[in-house]
């Protein structure tokens, strides 16, 4: 049995949820609802990770290797559920469970949540990059990454990305080769890299890089930079996840209040991001 519970407490099982932090509160919010809705029956107490996605991995592979009896629930990235599977240290999810836990779920989550036929994880969260930009500067948001970048040159505004070397900076070149128009790779084995839309990619990170909106810190920016950048009022534009809306709510209302969400932007015009 997962958790822990004290002889007479009264207090249920107690039930640790490692997951990364969420600014604005939301995953707190959750943990305390469902402990509410369990009449007694358990609580859920966050154990909140790094905003750093490899940090993340790295604090639960050492725990989970070491067979730290603390660890009861995961907040698992997608990308983490074939090597934690794989290493022992995940329940599958069996009936009825499974069907209840993926009923309405897009069968794409699903497939992220699974290894070798066997579902791992129990999608709560499906979370996509958007582009957020200021509406206050920019009334209509840019359909190409060449617009975006020319208008916040003009503007002399930021653009927020994430290209530490890290998992964020792989999503942005895959996301960057994918808008362009083809792919890293075409099977498990088999390296795709059509050259011309591959180069069209790189050449636009290159052209942002060398930019005078690309943010100060581009070379070492990540999610969580991305976000404090832009509620600081120094951006008109970033790619960043759902999250960003919360967090500036909280930490920056006057920021929010002009904060608006469309598409990734198109590499190739006329070539869906």
């Amino acid at each position: 049995m997962f958790g822990s519970e004290e002889e007479g407490s009264g207090q249920g099982v107690s039930l640790n949820w490692f997951v990364a932090t969420q600014p604005g509160g939301t995953i707190q919010e959750v943990a305390k609802r469902c402990s509410e809705e369990s009449n007694g029956e358990y609580t859920v107490n966050v154990q909140l990770l790094p905003t750093d996605a490899s940090q993340q991995r790295e604090q639960l592979v050492r725990r989970l290797g070491a067979e730290d009896s603390n660890v009861d629930i995961i907040g698992m990235d997608v990308i983490w559920t074939a090597e934690f599977a794989n290493a022992g240290w995940l329940r599958p999810w069996e009936e009825p469970l499974r069907s209840q836990v993926t009923k309405g779920v897009f069968d794409s989550v699903i497939d992220t949540a699974s290894f070798e036929g066997q579902l791992y994880g129990a999608p709560f969260n499906s979370n996509t990059e958007l582009l957020w930009y200021r509406t206050d500067l920019v009334k209509t948001p840019p359909a190409t990454w060449d617009e975006m970048i020319s208008e916040a040159e003009d503007l002399g505004k930021d653009i927020q990305v994430q290209a530490n070397r890290y998992e964020g900076f792989t999503v942005w070149v895959n996301a960057m080769i994918e808008s362009a128009g083809t792919q890293i790779l075409s099977g498990p084995e088999t390296v795709d890299l059509e050259q011309e839309p591959t180069e069209a990619a790189l050449a636009m990170i290159g052209r942002l890089a060398n930019s005078p909106a690309a943010s100060p810190n581009i070379d070492t920016s990540n999610e969580d930079s991305a976000r404090l950048g832009f509620e600081a009022g120094d951006s008109a534009f970033m790619i960043n996840y759902t999250f960003a809306l919360g967090s500036a709510k909280s930490n920056a209302p006057d920021i929010a209040k002009d904060m608006g969400a469309a598409k990734f932007p198109e590499v190739v015009p006329g070539t869906p991001s």
